[in-house]
């Protein structure tokens, strides 16, 4: 990610500022970073993880969204690949702040930020249940999953792996399992 020339500006301002505008952008710290475009594999992975979503939980219960949507994590702004969240919200909200599910697919690029910055900053989220980093170049796969953890809220260590389209991913919060098959469908065998 790339700052955007050094321009700051508060949360408010950068949805305000983000909304109908070319491009991708974030907010760090106040400052606007410009994200890179990614690959079909990825764009098609993501999809078929919202898809594995949105075929097992009650979408009147839950939103499932790809990468339009943002998520306010204290004065910081991502916009992760899937967001899940309680239904019910304002349609017309541009950021959320209670997510429930996270997910990212990974880039060369991003794999150090999704798995540990990233971790960390949505972990910190009270809402916050399951956060997944799908691997782009082999069915493979990092869930942490809060009711993972022995003791009490807290989240595990470290995240189970999951590798091989033949496994499935649980996922506790919504007591449900995507098979990896269907997350990485559009990956040739």
């Amino acid at each position: 990610m790339n700052s955007q020339s050094r321009l700051t500006m508060d949360k408010r301002a950068f949805l305000q500022w983000a909304e109908g505008r070319e491009g991708r952008f974030e907010l760090k710290r106040n400052v606007v970073m410009m994200m890179a475009g990614g690959t079909r594999l990825h764009a098609l992975i993501m999809s078929d993880l919202e898809t594995a979503f949105k075929v097992r939980i009650d979408r009147r219960k839950w939103w499932v969204a790809s990468s339009d949507i943002a998520v306010e994590i204290e004065d910081d702004i991502r916009y992760p690949d899937i967001v899940v969240e309680a239904a019910g919200g304002d349609p017309k909200a541009l950021s959320i702040t209670e997510p429930v599910v996270i997910a990212e697919v990974l880039s060369t690029s991003s794999a150090a930020n999704d798995l540990h910055i990233k971790a960390a900053e949505y972990m910190s989220l009270a809402s916050l249940e399951t956060y997944i980093v799908a691997a782009q170049d082999e069915p493979r796969l990092w869930i942490w999953n809060r009711a993972d953890a022995a003791s009490g809220r807290a989240w595990p260590k470290v995240p189970v792996e999951v590798h091989g389209k033949d496994k499935s991913v649980p996922v506790t919060c919504f007591a449900i399992e995507l098979p990896m098959a269907d997350i990485y469908a559009a990956m040739k065998d």
